[in-house]
């Protein structure tokens, strides 16, 4: 179990240069996080988030020229994770008292042309990694590893098995999407 994160935007110039910094910005830290994948309509993003069972952290823009807005798409997106971070990230100034009306729990509402946009996008990062750690340590059905200086949560359900490996003081964590090798030791 991982954040994912994911950029929805009709103009995919703006798409690509958010999730650059993003990745950018990622590339310096130790977090268990899925870099990040953008989508240029709303219907793409639903298409490729359909198999993530991670907590999504979503930069979504207000309007998408779909049949559908950004609102609407964070509503979807909070019905399907309801742990999942929304941050709004448009050019529509004067429709940020919307996002408060619609009840969505926005993270932020970031308007593209400001000036430090760079510094929101990373506090935004900052802020959505540390209540996703928050909330993976409270949640029971995750075993929670350190690995190399990060911690890794790994649904319980999915561990098939956990065992002593050929090489001394390494476990082996097999579970259905990966086998994770660790220092470690196994005690009864």
């Amino acid at each position: 179990m991982m954040l994912s994160i994911y950029i929805c935007d009709d103009i995919e110039k703006q798409a690509i240069l958010i999730k650059d910094e993003i990745n950018n910005y990622l590339i310096f830290q130790d977090w268990d996080i899925k870099p990040a994948a953008y989508a240029t309509s709303p219907h793409d993003l639903f298409e490729m988030i359909a198999g993530d069972e991670n907590t999504g952290l979503y930069f979504l823009d207000i309007d998408l020229k779909a049949d559908i807005d950004g609102f609407e798409v964070a509503k979807r997106l909070r019905k399907k994770d309801p742990r999942c971070f929304i941050i709004f990230l448009t050019s529509h100034e004067e429709l940020a008292p919307l996002a408060f009306k619609c009840r969505i729990e926005a993270m932020d509402y970031i308007v593209k042309n400001d000036s430090h946009i760079a510094m929101r996008v990373r506090h935004c990062l900052d802020e959505a990694y540390h209540r996703y750690r928050l909330f993976s340590k409270e949640d029971e059905n995750h075993l929670c590893i350190r690995k190399e200086y990060k911690d890794i949560y790994i649904e319980k359900k999915n561990i098939i098995s956990i065992t002593s490996s050929t090489i001394p003081h390494q476990i082996v964590i097999c579970t259905r999407d990966e086998e994770l090798t660790l220092y470690g030791e196994l005690k009864v």
